[in-house]
This record gives C-alpha cells, sequence and structure tokens, in this order.
C-alpha cells in the first residue's frame, strides 16, 4: 500500500508541473480536438484516487505488521505480549495445545461497559482482564496455529479498531462476519498505516469466537411484537408475520402469496409506518443484507422476508404500517393494506 501512494504522489507532481505550465497542453497529442484529456485535467484524477484511498487507508493497520508484529511476539514470550497474561502449552508433537493456551473468561474480572470504553485510550491499563463483545471482522491472517483477526467492536461507525489473537486457526470464519468474542486483554498493539503513521489497539487474546448475525452484533431487538395477521385481495395473501423495535430501526417481517395466475410486483419503498403526524419511509439496511422480498412474485409463489425502517418511539403513539402491491393484469385492483401496530 506504502508504494501505491509513493506511485500516486509522483504521478500527481509531475501531472501537476506539467499542467502549471501548459494548462492547455493534451497528454494524448494525436488525439482528435477538444479529447485529449489536458496534463492538469490528470492531475485532478490522481489526487481524487491518492485523497479516496487515503481515506481507506488511513485508520487501518497493514495486515502484513500486525501478522508479524504479533507472531513475532508469540515467538519471543511464548504468548502476543506477556508472559504472565497467556501460558502456552505444548501437546505431544510440540504444537500449541489451544485447549490450554487460554484461561477461561472470569467473569469476576469482567470489564464494565464503561471500563471497555476507556480501553481504547489506554490498554495496557486492563492487562488480564476479561472482555466479553461483538464486533465486525475487516481483515483475517492465519498460520499452522493461530488465526488473527482485525475487527472493529463499534461496527456500525467502524470504531473501536482492535487486534485479536485466537489458537484455532481452523475457525471458518470471513471478512465482514459478526461475531461474540469472550477473551483477556493482553496489552496494547502498536503498528504503522499506508502513511507510516503510528497506531495503537487494544490485543485481546480470545477463548471463543461464535459467529453471530447483524441483529445480535450490532441491532437488538428492545421489544419483539408477533402477529401472523393475514389479509387477502384477489386470491393473494399478504402476511404481517411480526415487528422488531430496536435503537437504530424497526425491522418488519412480511410473507406474501401470489394466489392468481398473473405476476405480482411488490416494492418495499412503496411502504411506509405513520405514528400520530410522523411517517416513517422505507430505508434498506446495507450492511444488515436483509433478506427481503422478492419484487415480482410468480403465479403459485410465496416470499417473505424483512424491510427496514427508521426506529419508532414506543412510549408514544401506536402505529399503523402501510403496504402495497400491483398485479401485471391491469383489471386486477388492489388496495393499500393497512396494520394497525399497538404500542402497549
Amino acid at each position: 500500500m506504502f508504494i501505491v501512494f509513493v506511485l500516486l504522489f509522483a504521478f500527481c507532481t509531475v501531472m501537476m508541473i506539467l499542467g502549471l505550465i501548459k494548462p492547455n497542453l493534451a497528454l494524448i497529442p494525436f488525439a482528435k480536438k477538444g479529447r485529449g484529456k489536458a496534463f492538469l485535467t490528470w492531475f485532478l484524477i490522481g489526487l481524487l484516487c491518492f485523497v479516496v484511498i487515503s481515506i481507506i487507508s488511513f485508520n487501518s493497520v497493514s495486515d502484513e505488521t500486525v501478522l508479524k508484529e504479533v507472531k513475532q511476539n508469540s515467538t519471543n514470550n511464548k504468548s502476543t505480549v506477556d508472559e504472565s497474561a497467556i501460558e502456552v502449552d505444548l501437546d505431544e508433537s510440540g504444537n500449541v495445545d489451544a485447549k490450554n493456551t487460554v484461561p477461561e473468561t472470569n467473569t469476576g474480572n469482567l470489564l464494565s461497559d464503561e471500563e471497555f470504553e476507556m480501553l481504547y485510550y489506554n490498554p495496557n491499563e486492563f492487562k488480564n482482564r476479561s472482555v466479553n463483545f461483538t464486533a465486525k471482522v475487516f481483515s483475517i491472517e492465519k498460520d499452522q496455529e493461530s488465526l488473527y483477526l482485525q475487527i472493529w467492536a463499534e461496527p456500525s461507525d467502524r470504531e473501536k479498531h482492535t487486534i485479536i489473537k485466537f489458537y484455532d486457526s481452523s475457525l471458518n470464519i470471513k471478512e465482514d462476519d459478526y461475531v461474540l468474542i469472550q477473551g483477556e486483554v493482553v496489552g496494547e498493539f502498536t503498528g504503522r498505516n499506508a502513511f507510516n503513521a503510528k497506531l495503537s489497539a487494544p490485543k485481546i487474546i480470545a477463548n471463543s469466537i461464535e459467529i453471530i448475525d447483524y441483529i445480535a452484533a450490532v441491532s437488538p431487538s428492545i421489544k419483539t411484537m408477533e402477529f401472523d395477521e393475514m389479509q387477502m385481495q384477489n386470491e393473494c395473501e399478504f402476511t404481517l408475520e411480526k415487528i422488531e423495535f430496536s435503537e437504530l430501526e424497526t425491522r418488519v417481517y412480511l410473507k406474501i402469496y401470489n394466489g392468481s395466475e398473473d405476476e405480482l410486483r411488490f416494492y418495499p419503498s412503496d411502504s411506509y409506518l405513520t405514528q400520530g403526524r410522523t411517517q416513517f419511509d422505507f430505508e434498506s439496511n446495507y450492511d444488515a443484507d436483509y433478506e427481503e422480498p422478492k419484487r415480482g412474485i410468480k403465479a403459485g409463489i410465496e416470499t417473505s422476508g424483512i424491510i427496514t425502517f427508521p426506529p419508532i418511539d414506543l412510549n408514544t403513539d401506536d402505529c399503523v404500517f402501510f403496504a402495497d402491491l400491483s398485479s401485471s393484469n391491469w383489471n386486477s385492483d388492489f388496495e393499500i393494506f393497512e396494520f394497525v401496530i399497538d404500542n402497549n
């Protein structure tokens, strides 16, 4: 990544100099009149690329740097940071015994929510303390013995960068997976970003990593209301199965069955919630990547899924959910489906 920045910087510099000397000079001399890109234009394009890559990479540590330093510490100290923090046992073949590498999480020594916030200001102050938190994986490296992860402990804001080591390289985990991590703080990792600037992050030895979904990790439900209420029009069934309320969003679970002989069309953007005088329009959650009902529903097909809206205040008025269907048969008219949601 550092080489990419150097090349981009050199490219921008050369183009800027040529652009200032001869701003109308074309980079492609034989291009048709008016179509040759001026050097100054290419400078601006290169500068834009430079800025975009800078923003993406500024807060991330090189995977090679993480892997090299963590493995080096493991080799030198028989642990990632501190011998007193982690004792490494060898089995009969001389390999790391993952079962005995990390002590069980001591719930009496568990960081409180306030202490977990402070962990990212001074990781060394919380050495040997236990942690239990959810996160999103954005980088994975492994060797024969261990797994090395870079994660966001606040995935919705891409914050709380943390380094994780887990003594089981066979764990089937992918980038962008959400995880529940239990483990122990062993100190502070320091590395450098693509600008060679020093960065730091808490370093944790995990004794348990469980792959979970977006809802459990980021947007747990405050309240769930089961409905299973079905309304029928033109031999088509529209069912509101349940609604989940969270601090970040409102999730509406739907099921649609096309009992007609024509194709149905359902567009989530035509759905909305109302509460008092306020309307809440559909908002797609790209991070969650929920499965939504199909847009085009063939005859005899049933589809289901989740559509999302902004969070609703559960302490005020009741809500009403509205949705619409349309048919490829112009003679089939649908009225708006309406479901009253009693917050009490």
